[in-house]
């Protein structure tokens, strides 16, 4: 699905707002990176954006060094700018990286943002099965804007048929499919989550719970 995400110039300073503290306060010193690194983040953060519009992804490989994380999170804090965290950003990380990284955004978020209370009204959510996500997920009017996972999190709830079920059903909504297409994906959902010996789960059944009503209301 096309995108159209720009950078939010007027929140984000890559390299620091001069002098600001993890804190957030103001002080006398500047010990962010250089201008033309910042420019040279700035604008690889801009390529990545632009390049989501006709692209589902894209590989960030520079050295170490280099300011990847920070033009990742650059990429997150603009995209939740530019859609206001409907539907939310989804952060996943190895498992060993996952405080690393939540640390790092703290850190982006003080040093990095014009005014850091921009950042406040997103809520963030930590989740550590796939229970947890699709809540994390759901309509609620208190759902995250903001999700961190790691790596792991599915292997740890694809035993649970129900779980399995969930994803089909993300799959579906993002799948135009014909009547007949429809039909056949309910009798192949209901046997991979192999409840129909167990669970009277019809076709019919499944293909209830499969209906996917969108925050704006619509259902496909």
């Amino acid at each position: 699905m096309p995108v159209n995400w720009n950078f939010a110039e007027d929140v984000i300073r890559l390299g620091g707002v001069k002098g600001r503290t993890l804190s957030g306060s103001i002080t006398s010193c500047d010990d962010g990176i250089s201008k033309a690194e910042a420019d040279r983040q700035t604008e690889t953060t801009c390529s990545i954006l632009t390049s989501l519009s006709n692209q589902p992804g894209i590989v960030l490989a520079d050295e170490v060094g280099m300011g990847k994380t920070y033009v990742a999170m650059a990429a997150i804090a603009s995209v939740l700018v530019e859609t206001k965290g409907r539907p939310p950003v989804v952060v996943m990380t190895p498992p060993g990286l996952s405080s690393k990284w939540r640390a790092e955004w703290q850190q982006f978020k003080a040093t990095c943002l014009t005014d850091p209370k921009k950042m406040e009204i997103f809520r963030e959510k930590v989740v550590a099965n796939p229970t947890d996500f699709f809540r994390a997920m759901g309509d609620r009017a208190d759902r995250a804007h903001l999700i961190w996972i790691n790596t792991s999190c599915f292997a740890r709830g694809l035993q649970d048929p129900w779980i399995k079920l969930a994803l089909c059903r993300i799959a579906r909504s993002k799948t135009r499919m014909s009547s007949e297409a429809r039909k056949k994906f309910y009798k192949w959902a209901d046997v991979l989550v192999r409840m129909k010996s167990h669970h009277k789960v019809t076709p019919e059944l499944i293909g209830h719970l499969m209906v996917y009503r969108c925050s704006t209301g619509v259902t496909v």
